[in-house]
């Protein structure tokens, strides 16, 4: 199928499951890139044979990094920023830094840890343990712009994905994914290859959506976090256990994380696909007060008595993977 949108053209991929690789599956949602609104929707499915949630109807690999990562893409962090909910995000992002490098701490005595983050973004993670902690710190950003700006503030970056970047093997203590493995084309090869980067004893720290949150039922097609089509797997606890397991890795916790923004980026999508006024649009938008209260209400609630919207996960490195590192994605183009 091609689509013609804003001058661009691009081909629709259907691809296997990327845990089993089977092509047997249901359809879960179907819906469009509510960012930047081309005229055609991708679809989530679950695999009959091992019950993983995965994109099935996605771009190429390619044309995926190229167009739906723009400079300005949305989750590239909040540091220029403007706006009531970009202003309530960096309070988060800098209590968030703290709390994550608090967390390292507990697993490592040492004071020279070596950590690399996959998708820094903007680098403020990075910046603080540097600036606060001395560790050696770096990451791997594949958007040029950020890349560029991080490595003029002093950071050591690699502009790369992760999939064609060059990294040191039995090298890092840590490595972190903070809303990264959903984006990952193929998940189990990039586990694998992180894997053989981590020292013996060394933690992946993987902090991603949570398919199992009731706010996926409550706002539907229209949940933030299906995010299509840039979250590539869905990772339920379960699934994510067995594909951690699968490549070298065991559980050691599992916390839930407060994100208001989620609930209020799923409100403005529901709101833009239901009311047709600009100025209603326009004004019940993610910086509106009383949009900002209900999500941090509903989020509190939520993460009270269910299950959260996104989760942090530590894993630590036990074994060589027992799958091969040639195991990737079948994708057939859809005519």
């Amino acid at each position: 199928m091609l689509i013609e949108e804003k001058q661009t053209e691009f081909i629709l991929l259907e691809t296997n499951c990327p845990y089993c690789s089977s092509f047997n599956k249901n359809n879960l949602v179907k819906t469009k890139d509510y960012e930047m609104d081309y005229n055609v929707e991708f679809t989530v499915s679950v695999c009959i044979d091992c019950g993983f949630i995965y994109t099935s109807i996605r771009p190429e690999e390619e044309v995926l990094y190229k167009v739906f990562y723009p400079d300005n893409y949305l989750c590239y962090g909040v540091k220029h920023k403007k706006g009531l909910a970009c202003f309530i995000d960096k309070v988060r992002m800098g209590k968030q830094a703290k709390e994550r490098a608090s967390l390292i701490k507990k697993y490592f005595q040492k004071k020279n840890i070596k950590i690399l983050e996959v998708g820094s973004a903007t680098g403020e993670f990075l910046q603080f343990v540097k600036n606060n902690y001395g560790w050696e710190s770096e990451g791997i950003e594949p958007n040029e712009q950020l890349a560029i700006q991080c490595k003029q503030e002093g950071l050591n970056i690699i502009n790369s994905t992760l999939e064609n970047a060059s990294i040191k093997d039995d090298y890092y203590d840590v490595i972190c994914l903070f809303n990264v493995l959903e984006h990952l084309w193929d998940p189990k090869a990039a586990l694998i290859k992180l894997n053989k980067s981590l020292k013996k004893d060394g933690i992946i720290i993987a902090e991603l959506p949570n398919p199992n949150s009731p706010m996926r039922t409550l706002f539907g097609k229209h949940w933030f976090l299906y995010h299509l089509p840039r979250h590539l797997s869905h990772f339920s606890e379960k699934s994510l256990a067995n594909i951690m397991q699968k490549t070298g890795f065991y559980h050691l916790k599992t916390f839930k994380m407060f994100r208001p923004t989620v609930n209020a980026l799923s409100f403005q999508y529901k709101i833009k696909d239901n009311i047709k006024s600009k100025i209603i649009k326009n004004i019940l938008n993610t910086n509106n007060p009383l949009i900002i209260l209900l999500s941090l209400i509903v989020e509190i609630i939520n993460n009270l008595f269910y299950d959260s919207n996104i989760v942090l996960s530590v894993f630590k490195k036990e074994k060589t993977p027992s799958i091969k590192e040639n195991t990737h994605l079948i994708t057939k183009r859809i005519s």
